[in-house]
């Protein structure tokens, strides 16, 4: 992988896969943080990648998840963490493709079917609130896309308004709006905003365990369960390890069923 800024290779290492690549697209995150690349193999298997530095002295590595299966083809929104695949003549959203590294329990939640009155044969562009998709009639179309969704997108990226958020998932009370609340608080580490859309999705396991972390007093303590949260569990051990808190790292891996990781520490 290459810096479009630069044109320096980021990973030292290319990523292999093991079916030819029918078609790969990058989003237009500005920092690496956030840069997402997704592909489609000849399967019709949906693709998402990321960069994880765990060192930030060496190269890093890319991580891969499957996203979703029997897709076409796919479009990457121009400015928010949304996807646009196709299914033949079907056209689905997923509203934050990023969680399938974070959050895996809530992807069933972040996918949403467009209702289409002509059968989609391809997809042109994925801007604001609309997709531009032609249809088998070889058609110019315009599909509307919930505004609600983009408003708390941005909310989250441009403006990080928490408030502005919840206010918006309250009044909608749609389900994948929650959801992307809950995924993007995970992600930025705001436990009450987490907390809240845990418990409109009914997900009681979520909302006890962070208010356990709200309880919290060690600063390393709590930055570790969110790690473990957000799937970073070596770098949550970790934490604890250099907080002094070696009892809890191994509590923390019987918990996962890590033993061999907690018979090392």
């Amino acid at each position: 992988a290459f810096s479009t800024s630069t044109g320096q290779m980021i990973t030292s290492e290319p990523l292999q896969h093991s079916s030819e690549i029918r078609c790969i697209r990058t989003n237009q995150a500005t920092s690496q943080s956030r840069a997402r690349f997704g592909f489609v193999n000849s399967n019709g298997d949906l693709t998402v990648c990321r960069f994880v530095a765990s060192n930030p002295r060496a190269s890093p590595t890319i991580e891969a998840n499957k996203l979703a299966n029997f897709v076409d083809e796919f479009q990457w929104h121009s400015t928010h963490d949304l996807i646009l695949a196709r299914n033949e003549e079907k056209l689905t959203i997923w509203c934050c493709p990023s969680a399938t590294f974070f959050t895996q329990e809530l992807m069933p939640m972040l996918k949403i079917e467009l209702r289409l009155l002509f059968d989609a044969a391809g997809i042109n562009a994925f801007e604001g609130c609309h997709a531009f998709v032609t249809a088998k009639d070889e058609a110019m179309c315009v599909v509307p896309v919930s505004p609600f969704l983009i408003m708390v997108h941005e909310a989250i990226e441009v403006h990080r308004n928490w408030k502005v958020v919840l206010q918006i998932c309250r009044a909608m009370n749609e389900q994948y709006l929650w959801a992307v609340c809950a995924t993007c608080a995970i992600q930025a580490s705001e436990i009450d905003a987490a907390q809240e859309a845990y418990a409109a999705l009914s997900l009681v396991d979520r909302v006890m365990f962070l208010g356990k972390v709200k309880k919290l007093k060690s600063p390393a303590s709590r930055n570790a369960m969110i790690a473990v949260l957000q799937g970073r569990v070596d770098e949550a051990e970790e934490i604890l390890r250099q907080g002094g808190s070696i009892f809890r790292a191994i509590k923390m891996n019987i918990s996962l069923g890590r033993w061999d990781k907690a018979l090392a520490v």
